[in-house]
């Protein structure tokens, strides 16, 4: 269990059976000022965040191959990584396999 100040923050299950695209909130208000997702990219779709300079975004992949471009660059990732693109930038997930 996580704990900060000695509070227990939530933790939520990520339904990997998914298969359709769908982005959906959860950990709703635990920690204020931020929104969670989880984004489900299927094989061969495409997901684009459009850049947002009042936000941070940070991509936590947790299973699944894809390739995520930001800024011209564009990286394979095929194990757990977390990405931090430059929130005045586009970011593009293209799956290769389902992505979570």
């Amino acid at each position: 269990m996580i704990t900060k100040g000695g509070q227990y923050l939530a933790m939520e299950k990520i339904d990997t059976a998914v298969t359709e695209m769908r982005s959906l909130p959860m950990c709703v208000g635990e920690i204020p000022g931020t929104a969670t997702y989880h984004v489900m990219v299927p094989a061969g779709e495409t997901f684009v965040l459009a850049a947002d300079e009042a936000h941070y975004n940070i991509f936590i992949l947790v299973e699944g191959e894809c390739t995520m471009e930001s800024d011209g660059t564009v990286t394979d990732f095929t194990e757990r990584v977390t990405f931090v693109p430059a929130p005045e930038k586009d970011m593009t997930i293209s799956a290769k396999t389902n992505v979570q």
